[in-house]
């Protein structure tokens, strides 16, 4: 039993994110026991799963600068039927959100604009007893020098 399970388990632990050594921008290890959970626990420092679906949604950071593209490094055990899926957000000039977009691990995300604070939700998924658990959440965001654009005139609706 304990080596299907073993055999099952799929590690997803990206070694590096995809910008080089020294490239300019910003670096930061998420608090995975911070922000609101919706089936979620936390125990020491992992994150884990009450239910077939769990959500965290982590406060909003604010980097040194605002960011055009972020990208994200995890550590997580994610067995066969399960799932961890990363959404992010940028809060563009003029204090308007963006809609939640999917960010691959170790793939750089394009946001919109210039986004003066960032945002994270981490979504866990299972079937049965197959339960995702994350270790670790590294984000690296880029300058966006250069880029000046704003909020959208209108609100965007959005059904959940």
């Amino acid at each position: 039993m304990l080596g299907r399970l073993l055999n099952a388990v799929v590690s997803v632990a990206l070694a590096a994110l995809t910008a080089a050594p020294g490239s300019p921008g910003f670096d930061w290890a998420v608090d995975l026991g911070q922000g609101r959970a919706v089936h979620a626990f936390t125990v020491g420092g992992v994150l884990r799963a009450a239910g077939p679906v769990a959500l965290l949604t982590l406060p909003a950071h604010a980097p040194r600068e605002p960011v055009r593209r972020v990208a994200a490094r995890l550590a997580a055990m994610v067995p066969t039927g399960s799932a961890v899926e990363l959404l992010l957000r940028g809060r563009l000039a003029g204090g308007r959100w963006t809609p939640w977009q999917t960010i691959e691990p170790g793939v750089p995300t394009q946001l919109p604009g210039p986004a003066g604070r960032v945002q994270l939700r981490v979504l866990l998924t299972g079937t049965g007893a197959a339960r995702a658990t994350v270790r670790g959440l590294w984000l690296h965001a880029e300058p966006a020098a250069g880029f000046s654009v704003a909020a959208p005139p209108a609100p965007v609706a959005f059904q959940v």
